[in-house]
């Protein structure tokens, strides 16, 4: 039996290593949002667009890094238990996108309708989440 707990922590501080780069991306990405917003009414949806277009292309290679984690912790290393918990990492950081999209969304919206109250509930509720 080959002893592969270097190879598994080399892994796990990659892992680390990654999620630092995404919570760094995802600060980048919301200080871009809030320049966004600051330029409306005519917002610079150019410039913006760019933004998103650079996260994505950072996001996409952060997940794929991981899920080749995923991939070598499963099948080199014989450490499904923790190929399961890179997993379910994933499936919660599509999730917080996919709620920071919508959080971004509602904040616009509130700064374009201001007066409705719903608006503002939903940005509440978000921010919950």
């Amino acid at each position: 039996m080959v002893d592969n707990s270097s190879d598994v922590f080399s892994l796990l501080k990659k892992i680390c290593t990654l999620q630092e780069e995404r919570a760094y991306t995802y600060r980048l990405f919301e200080e871009g949002h809030k320049i966004y917003l600051s330029t409306g009414p005519n917002y610079d949806f150019p410039t913006f667009r760019e933004l998103v277009c650079e996260v994505t292309q950072e996001f996409k290679r952060i997940s794929a890094g991981m899920v080749d984690i995923e991939r070598r912790l499963r099948s080199d290393c014989n450490a499904a238990h923790l190929a399961d918990y890179v997993r379910a990492l994933l499936d919660e950081e599509k999730v917080k996108l996919e709620l920071t999209a919508r959080l971004q969304l509602a904040k616009q919206d509130l700064l374009d309708n201001p007066d409705e109250h719903k608006n503002q509930a939903d940005v509440v509720t978000m921010k919950k989440r």
